[in-house]
């Protein structure tokens, strides 16, 4: 479990810094040409994305300050943007020990980590009415997708 804790939890870190890069490379600057929301669409935050993303990748196992990330050979990470209005998703590495790439409908386990992050969005989300905090979490899934976990709210 604490492989996947690491994983996943690096997966949010690294999706926050590339949401901020992302976004200080699209505000105005007084110093330079105003960037239109959504310049360069998907292949721009891509290039931001995958230049946050390269150091991790390339020093394979270990983190910064030598530490390793994983006792597995594989290190992956899905990054998700959000940017005036649109959302980008990029994978990168693989989603399992054994190997097995990540796809669009990789569902991952959300790190310890990750629970301010998470709970921050949940608050967010019903502010903005966009979820009930009382109906059933079944209610959020895909289509075609049933969860398998006990009730998890009434």
């Amino acid at each position: 479990m604490h492989r996947t804790a690491t994983r996943f939890g690096l997966i949010v870190t690294v999706a926050v810094l590339a949401a901020a890069k992302v976004a200080a490379q699209q505000a105005p600057s007084s110093a330079g040409p105003h960037l239109q929301p959504n310049a360069g669409g998907e292949a721009a935050v891509k290039r931001v994305v995958d230049g946050i993303m390269q150091p991790y990748l390339a020093q394979g196992q270990r983190n910064p300050r030598g530490r390793r990330w994983s006792r597995s050979p594989y290190l992956g990470a899905i990054v998700a943007v959000s940017l005036h209005g649109h959302r980008y998703f990029f994978r990168y590495g693989k989603a399992t020990d054994a190997g097995a790439p990540f796809t669009r409908d990789t569902l991952v386990e959300i790190g310890s980590c990750t629970k301010t992050f998470t709970t921050t969005l949940f608050a967010l989300a019903i502010n903005r009415n966009q979820i009930v905090p009382d109906a059933s979490a079944q209610k959020y899934m895909p289509e075609g997708y049933t969860l398998r976990a006990q009730q998890l709210t009434p």
